[in-house]
């Protein structure tokens, strides 16, 4: 998690920006 958040907010950040690549990070976990 190098942007220092948690799984949690990796997953809101996520389902908010479809289009980043924190998506992919959150598809894995």
């Amino acid at each position: 998690m190098a942007l220092g958040v948690n799984a949690g907010d990796m997953k809101k950040i996520g389902l908010a920006n479809p289009n980043t690549p924190t998506t992919a990070i959150t598809s894995q976990d």
